[in-house]
């Protein structure tokens, strides 16, 4: 049975005690044919595999369901450096290796939630520095982790050198 899906032509068809679905992603490189395959004990059941996978593809996600933060640091680490330095390689690996995979490198990419990012940064926050990263910037040069905002006086409109945004700054008492 043929069916589309988005913009996908799918087919379900019998196997073994239940269905398959699968659809077509067109062809590799090499000339070898794409395909995304679902199963599942009835046709609505695979279908609606066949339309999660749909909705991965159409928003840009590209992972398996059970591609790991570790899976994704390593591929970043693998081919997300070029143009770095050695020292800034063996650093961001050295990063990973120690503060990151061991944490949260177990976490399903694809289920991973905002708390449990929450929940590691927090913990990061409090771990002795003995045990963390050498500094701060080390590890946001890297991963990128969000840092609480921070308004400092040389940014306050009070201290701007411009004058027509001192006319805007109130008075001070």
């Amino acid at each position: 049975m043929k069916i589309i899906i988005g913009k996908y032509e799918a087919t379900i068809y019998p196997e073994g005690d239940g269905f398959t679905g699968a659809i077509s992603l067109g062809f590799d490189a090499a000339g070898r044919r794409q395909r995304v395959k679902r199963k599942g004990r009835t046709k609505t059941e695979v279908r609606d595999k066949l339309r999660e996978v749909v909705d991965d593809l159409e928003a840009g996600v590209l992972a398996v369901a059970n591609y790991t933060v570790a899976d994704a640091v390593n591929d970043y680490l693998a081919h997300g450096l070029k143009g770095k330095s050695p020292e800034t390689v063996s650093n961001y690996r050295s990063l990973a290796a120690h503060h990151l995979i061991p944490h949260i490198g177990a976490a399903q990419l694809k289920a991973l939630t905002a708390d449990q990012l929450d929940e590691w940064t927090a913990g990061r926050r409090n771990c002795p520095p003995a045990h963390c990263a050498s500094s701060t910037r080390s590890w946001n040069a890297p991963f990128g982790t969000p840092r609480p905002a921070t308004r400092s006086a040389a940014t306050s409109p009070a201290s701007s050198t411009s004058p027509k945004d001192k006319k805007a700054a109130p008075p001070s008492p």
